[in-house]
């Protein structure tokens, strides 16, 4: 696996997710690090989680292993940052582009929402919500991975919470429009759950069968 620095995550109970599920983000994250035409090295990733009600709490945050990188005048620090501030601030203020009258914060659809440099995933739940960003300076500018991997995410947590059928609905609208490269992103993530040949699967298998099944696993959030 490649070296994150900065490394902060918060579990079970602070969060949502336990820890083999965050060890397997953490694993998603690398091996589509490792597909792309680069291995980036400079960047940043924040996945904050919020439970219907209440004040969004950070589960994991880290930087690519030589730190953040300065595109411009902002860091990627900066800019992950913002891209979810941007989303808790909604509806009073919103740089996204959607406009609508909520009566909670599940009414802003599952998506992808972009503006610049800014991406923030939104992938709703039935008790709560998680929203990520990803920011680095890929060679190409284009920025297609950083969405990518964005997806790749959607699709590790919605393997993990199969049972939320609010979930599945919210990771099958954000794949709606892939590229190529989303398509094999995604494919990646279903191919590792369903093999479970990797270290960290084959853990996160061990352990969630068994406390799927004695009933100490419950919905995200709930």
């Amino acid at each position: 696996m490649g070296t994150f620095t900065n490394l902060e995550t918060h579990v079970e109970p602070e969060t949502t997710l336990f820890q083999q599920e965050v060890d397997v983000i953490l694993a998603v994250i690398d091996q589509v690090l490792a597909t792309f035409d680069e291995y980036l090295t400079q960047g940043t990733f924040i996945l904050d989680g919020q439970k219907m009600g209440e004040d969004a709490k950070c589960i994991l945050r880290f930087n690519l292993e030589n730190g953040f990188c300065q595109p411009m005048e902002d860091t990627s620090d900066d800019i992950v940052i913002r891209a979810i501030d941007d989303i808790l601030v909604w509806p009073k203020y919103f740089t996204y582009g959607y406009h609508s009258e909520p009566n909670y914060f599940g009414q802003l659809p599952s998506d992808i929402y972009k503006c610049g440099r800014r991406k923030a995933l939104v992938l709703n739940t039935t008790f709560g919500r998680f929203m990520a960003s990803f920011y680095a300076n890929f060679a190409s500018g284009g920025h297609e991975e950083n969405t990518a991997l964005l997806l790749a995410v959607a699709e590790s947590i919605a393997q993990m919470g199969k049972e939320d059928k609010i979930l599945q609905k919210s990771n099958q609208n954000l794949q709606w429009l892939m590229t190529n490269l989303d398509q094999n992103a995604v494919a990646l993530v279903r191919d590792l759950f369903h093999n479970c040949a990797h270290p960290t699967f084959k853990a996160w298998k061990e352990w969630h069968e068994p406390a799927n099944s004695s009933g100490e696993l419950t919905l995200f959030f709930e």
